[in-house]
């Protein structure tokens, strides 16, 4: 529908096809959520021969062939679903009872309640960068409310071979910015030849899993400490921040959603492309050893696993920053690292600077491919340490506290 109103537009729920063999069956589950159900159809289409459809509902009701609307022209078969689809898992089975064709099935639906919005995907397929790759990005939202911790997953057909998956991902790791922000993305790089590329996402919510986010007040920023007078004052630790509290759970769900086509035309297939930029170095002060982590790029992007690492530090974060390979650095030549969004950790005792009040010290790193290209510089991390002055003569008993900030 070119309707505005997101209730009177149509929503994929299911897409698919495939060849069927003589004999075969096409069988699958499809969660109709409560937010969508008004105008519900099952659509199907063969090539050679009508098969034999059935579709179940949540209470057990079975449609049959005899319950679709068939044109023997068009070769399609089409359900529509009175008032509104029960909320649940439907279950459709085809059997092919002739010749090997394609079948298809598509199944769209409206929102249930013009009041409350659906749950909707949007798909965009980027220009080319100066790799020569593309950024698949999928929004899932309801109403303005973002959806996270959902399973999306884009599919491509190619010029040539079978079509492809890629997992997108929000946990604000390679192409993805902000983690946790409904836009799920990832690099494509998989070429196969000069041609027209066919992109749409598949979206599944898994209850107990899948989650809205809840709008709340502002938050003030947490400040570890500050100084009064010249003395050092540290503030109480901060309070935990319960993800819990800030979204609610959804239901079972499915979307599908089409990014359309790119062309790729003679002589602009992607060249070779350095790791993507590490975006989440942490560290810690543990035991007066530093621990630092960070997710693991990949050797093109965010595909594969990086050659190694090269990790400095530097007591002036200017430096570290304007002048990355001058800098002190971080003995890394035993680590492997692993695939893209791995977890990698190491822990050591810096060589030369004593974790003593006052102490500041920034972190940096780069990836490197199997050609030796480096990645962007990451974010910089910082451990600071401080030791505040005792209230009383027996104060703290010279406990060292620390304080360490990213």
């Amino acid at each position: 529908s070119g309707n505005g109103d997101i209730s009177q537009q149509s929503i994929q729920l299911e897409s698919f096809g495939a060849i069927i063999y003589d004999g075969d069956w096409m069988n699958n589950t499809l969660p109709i959520d409560k937010t969508v159900g008004n105008d519900t159809f099952f659509v199907v289409t063969w090539e050679k021969q009508i098969p034999d459809i059935f579709v179940t509902d949540p209470n057990g009701k079975i449609y049959n062939k005899g319950d679709f609307e068939i044109d023997n022209t068009l070769l399609t078969a089409r359900l529509n679903i009175d008032g509104t689809a029960q909320a649940g898992h439907w279950m459709y089975s085809i059997l092919n009872p002739g010749n090997d064709q394609i079948i298809t099935i598509t199944v769209t639906s409206r929102a249930a309640d013009e009041k409350i919005p659906p749950l909707t995907v949007n798909m965009l397929v980027s220009e080319k960068d100066s790799y020569g790759g593309r950024t698949i990005y999928a929004e899932i939202s309801q109403g303005f409310s973002p959806v996270m911790f959902a399973n999306v997953t884009a599919i491509i057909e190619r010029p040539t071979g079978r079509p492809i998956e890629e997992r997108l991902s929000d946990d604000g790791t390679g192409a993805d910015v902000v983690k946790n922000d409904g836009i799920y993305t990832k690099k494509f790089f998989k070429f196969s030849g000069y041609g027209r590329y066919n992109f749409k996402v598949r979206v599944v919510g898994k209850e107990g899993a899948t989650k809205k986010a809840i709008r709340t007040g502002a938050r003030a920023f947490y400040i570890p400490g500050y100084t009064e007078n010249g003395v050092i004052q540290i503030n109480p630790p901060q309070p935990p921040v319960n993800l819990e509290d800030l979204t609610t759970e959804l239901g079972d769900f499915s979307r599908v959603k089409s990014g359309g086509v790119i062309s790729v035309p003679a002589g602009t297939l992607p060249v070779d492309v350095p790791p993507c930029k590490i975006t989440d170095l942490q560290a810690t002060i543990v035991k007066n050893k530093v621990e630092l982590e960070w997710t693991a790029p990949g050797d093109d992007y965010d595909q594969g696993a990086a050659s190694r690492y090269e990790m400095r530090m530097s007591d002036s974060l200017l430096q570290l920053r304007d002048n990355f390979s001058t800098t002190a650095p971080v003995n890394l030549t035993s680590m492997n690292p692993q695939p893209f969004g791995s977890r990698e950790n190491v822990t050591f005792v810096p060589e030369n600077t004593e974790l003593k009040n006052g102490t500041t010290v920034y972190f940096a790193l780069c990836a490197y491919d199997k050609i030796n290209q480096p990645s962007a510089m990451s974010n910089v991390a910082k451990i600071s340490v401080y030791v505040p002055w005792p209230e009383h003569p027996k104060g703290n008993n010279g406990k060292l506290e620390v304080v360490c900030s990213v």
